[in-house]
């Protein structure tokens, strides 16, 4: 069987089949353009350059579009003069295949005046440079005194709602859809429920969003500052957020470059990709062109372009390459009409396949527009040695010292990086919660018009509140009532039924209906009652009394439709694995069933959360008051979260064993370990903590939503390659070498010639075997022979090839069974030959030796070791130039060694 590939004999392949076709990948990055670009550089793959080049690149800067692409991809040793060859070849690009210059250039610094970048974009006089977001609160963050205040990520989403307000359209079709969504879910629909449960990744997807003006955002930032400054921006253990004299002087230095991160007057920034259907409604879908988010997300992926943690120039440069050409592919299918993913990466087998059936069909059957040719413009490490003085070493060389060459690997150092970049300049809303579902017509739209949330990051969202600003108008706060109106069509009914609601639970005081838990959902009082008896419970015996199950029955019964109905547990699965190709199911299942199938292969189910309803919530409420510390088992110390899931597992116990409660109730209490309690616990606090934190704090007085509408958004085109005047690519299709290849020597069955013998007479008989074999005949006329063989003349004086396939006699002739000793093959070579036979049949092919060097040196002086100057004396080699003493003299001493002819029977080894 033959051996399976080494890693290092498939990286070395895939190198070869990337270095093999480098002008074609170079042209498929150099044939990118874009309206919109943005520029970013990046360490951490700089850092993955070994061999000769090892640490002389410092900084990977990426210049991407506004569909995602990489336009262009360098390593250099310094920023600043550094991209000025990067920036002319740009230039060139777009002027030599008759593209618009860029419209807008997203950067992280030199936005404003007589910079450096403006002066190497001079020829772009239009292009207007701006200021990414993302990095300007970035600014911000250096005046805290940590990132781990508590509240931390309230005041970077709260500076995030002073810069951008939503397009109103899109707002009010979110909270519709997301209306009939908890409408749909049996959960409170009121505008406060609504905004808190719009996450960030859906604010993101179906709504725009636009800046609000450099005095606005200047005077908001002002505030929002000021709000969070002194006492007020105090943790509970006294910790301030901001650095008073650090913060004025950021503001000092950063108001200029408020009107930098402006969005550009007519530029379209947001592309519409698609339609999503929620609550009923159907939704559009957006990307936003607006900073360098999408290159800070691809400089993620970027590093995992290089595999392991080193690679040499040459291979370096290969899988960079490689890497941008089909990061490009994929976007470009996203941001275009065609659906259809690129069954190849290569160009030429693309173009070859559209050529042929052109010629034998008349039509093209895959979409596919090929590259621009390449305009010369240095990629990657060939850039770096552009500045260095190098030269990048020629692949063959290079792939022939990767196989003789130990490539020793750095140890890992073990950080793990994010697996999808977090974009913090897209905010949430932070509204007042609704102290009961009765009292809701009371809210007015200051509640719902606050600051922004920071990402959760807990699979649960943690939802905190931010009061009304106390200072408003009564004309403002009912022009902001009726515009929330406005944007929320069902809040009049919602108001009116909610006071009804209110008249009848003040009249029943009694009853648990009007008790609203942190979610805002009625009858939480009767979850507490059915978790209070619950947990008496837990020092019970399994076996439930008749009482005791008319009881909890009775406390079910009591619980509203909410709580009794079935509980959705979270997913734990992998929604949906990474594109490739290669990483498709080979079945068509529902998601998550692998991850079924392994859990429920062995022996426990996977724990979940204690949240996950409000009953089991409750339950952990109640334990954790009643075990506040550790408790001491049997001598043993046991942690107070181990015991209350020990508590909560014997409740669930008692519960499940009870045949007359499982089948009139669905009391629904899932597998809850120490770890996910622990977790609860923990996130449970904090989020508490950081409520009570920000009570008092006063919100940006700002609003939501813009007055103004958007511009339409711009939509998906056919193709993304608008370089019509520069030159196509040329493809060069390898020649059809069909039937030409020259294979090994197989060992055919020799001819067997036969001399005249005594038995001339007698008919020439020979066994059947699978194949026809040969026999050189001479020239002597033989007789007519019975057989498969059709009879054949000769020509006297020549010898005649004639094939036989003649079954086996009973009988063969002494002379046929005995071949002469001259034409014997000895057994040695019948083994080698049975051996390369075996080898050829089963496909190992062994490396035929190769010498490294055709002159034999010496190690000691390193020339050449042939006499007179070398002598060797019983496998010793005398070196004239390094020895000291004669050649007489160094035998001498060989033969005291025992370095000498040996008599017959004498098998002492040599002295040593």
């Amino acid at each position: 069987m033959p051996s399976i590939p080494k890693h290092r004999w498939l990286m070395q392949v895939y190198a070869q089949d990337v270095l093999q076709r480098l002008d074609e990948v170079k042209a498929t990055i150099t044939s990118q353009y874009g309206r919109i670009l943005k520029m970013d550089s990046t360490k951490k793959v700089a850092r993955k350059l070994a061999g000769r080049s090892y640490g002389t690149a410092t900084w990977a800067t990426n210049v991407g579009n506004e569909h995602g692409q990489v336009i262009m991809s360098v390593l250099t040793a310094s920023e600043g003069f550094g991209l000025g060859p990067m920036i002319e070849g740009l230039i060139k690009r777009y002027r030599v295949a008759g593209v618009a210059p860029p419209e807008v250039l997203y950067v992280d610094r030199d936005c404003c005046g007589n910079t450096l970048l403006r002066r190497m974009f001079e020829e772009w006089e239009q292009m207007t440079i701006r200021l990414d977001v993302w990095h300007f609160m970035r600014r911000f963050a250096v005046g805290c005194t940590t990132d781990s205040h508590q509240l931390y990520a309230t005041f970077m989403s709260g500076l995030s709602h002073c810069i951008f307000m939503w397009d109103q359209v899109d707002l009010t079709a979110l909270k519709t859809a997301k209306h009939a969504e908890l409408e749909a879910d049996g959960k409170p629909s009121f505008e406060a429920d609504v905004l808190r449960c719009i996450s960030r990744s859906e604010l993101a997807l179906h709504c725009r969003r636009t800046t609000r003006g450099t005095k606005e955002t200047l005077a908001l930032i002002e505030s929002h500052v000021q709000a969070f400054d002194g006492d007020a921006g105090r943790d509970t253990l006294g910790v301030p957020l901001i650095n008073s004299a650090r913060m004025r002087e950021i503001l000092k230095s950063q108001r200029k470059h408020v009107a930098c991160i402006q969005d550009p007057v007519g530029v379209q920034l947001y592309m519409q990709t698609g339609t999503v259907l929620k609550g009923g409604h159907r939704l559009p879908t957006y990307r936003c062109a607006r900073g360098s988010t999408s290159l800070e997300s691809f400089h993620l992926h970027l590093n995992r372009f290089i595999p392991g943690t080193l690679a040499s120039d040459t291979f370096f440069q290969a899988y960079l390459l490689d890497g941008l050409a089909r990061w490009n592919e994929d976007r470009a299918v996203a941001a275009t009409t065609n659906q259809q993913q690129p069954h190849s990466y290569n160009h030429l087998l693309r173009h070859a396949v559209n050529t042929l059936a052109e010629e034998l069909m008349g039509m093209k059957i895959i979409p596919y527009v090929g590259p621009r040719n390449y305009t010369g413009e240095l990629i990657g490490v060939e850039y770096l040695y552009q500045q260095t003085g190098k030269v990048l070493q020629d692949y063959k060389l290079a792939i022939e010292e990767s196989e003789t060459t130990e490539v020793g690997i750095e140890v890992d150092e073990g950080y793990a990086e994010l697996e999808e970049f977090q974009d913090i300049t897209v905010p949430t809303f932070d509204t007042e919660r609704t102290p009961a579902a009765s009292t809701q017509a009371s809210v007015s739209a200051a509640s719902a018009a606050s600051s922004p949330t920071p990402p959760a990051t807990s699979p649960t969202s943690s939802l905190f509140v931010v009061p009304p600003s106390p200072v408003s108008s009564p004309v403002s706060s009912s022009l902001q009532t009726q515009s929330d109106l406005a944007l929320f069509p069902g809040a009049h009914s919602l108001d009116r039924l909610s006071a009804e609601t209110d008249r009848q639970t003040s009249e029943e005081n009694t009853s648990h209906d009007d008790s609203v838990g942190p979610d805002n959902i009625e009858g939480y009082g009767a979850v507490q009652d059915l978790a209070e008896f619950l947990v008496s419970l837990r020092d019970h015996r399994l076996a439930l009394s008749g009482e005791e199950c008319i009881k909890i029955i009775s406390l079910w019964q009591a619980l509203g439709e909410y709580d009794k109905k079935k509980t959705i547990y979270p997913p734990r699965h992998q929604t949906h694995l990474k594109q490739g190709r290669f990483r498709a199911t080979k079945k068509i299942v529902a998601p998550g069933v692998e991850s079924t199938k392994r859990c429920f292969v062995g022996a426990h189910s996977p724990a979940q959360w204690p949240d996950c309803n409000r009953v089991v919530e409750a339950i952990f409420t109640r334990l954790c008051a009643l075990y506040p510390n550790a408790v001491r088992c049997e001598g043993v110390r046991v942690s107070r979260f181990t015991v209350v899931a020990r508590a909560y597992k014997h409740i669930r116990e008692c519960i499940l064993t009870n045949a007359k409660v499982m089948s009139e109730t669905t009391i629904q209490l899932p597998e809850v370990n120490a770890a996910t309690v622990t977790q609860w616990f923990s996130r449970r606090g904090k989020s508490q903590e950081q409520e009570i934190l920000k009570q008092g704090i006063q919100a940006p007085d700002a609003p939501m939503a813009g007055p103004e509408t958007l511009p339409a958004a711009l939509q998906k085109g056919p193709t993304l390659y608008p370089g019509n005047l520069a030159k196509p690519h040329l493809f060069i299709l390898p020649p059809n070498t069909a039937g030409k290849a020259k294979l090994k020597g197989r060992s055919q069955p020799q001819a067997i010639s036969q001399a005249p013998t005594s038995h001339q007479g007698l008919p020439v008989i020979a066994p059947a075997l699978p194949v026809s074999l040969p026999f050189i005949l001479p020239s002597v006329q033989l007789p007519t022979v019975i057989g498969t063989c059709a009879p054949s003349t000769t020509v006297p004086g020549t010898s005649q090839v004639m094939f036989f396939n003649l079954p086996l006699p009973s009988v063969m002739p002494p002379s046929a069974q005995t071949p002469t000793s001259g034409q014997d093959v000895p057994y040695s070579t019948q083994q080698y030959r049975k051996r390369k036979l075996e080898r050829e049949r089963t496909g190992t092919v062994t490396r035929k030796y190769v010498k490294k060097t055709d002159v034999i040196l010496c190690r000691k002086c390193n020339k050449e070791r042939k006499p007179p100057s070398h002598l060797q004396y019983f496998g010793n080699w005398f070196c004239k130039e390094s020895e000291t003493q004669s050649y007489d003299e160094w035998r001498a001493v060989l033969q005291e060694r025992g370095y000498r002819k040996k008599k017959k029977g004498n098998g002492n080894p040599p002295a040593s």
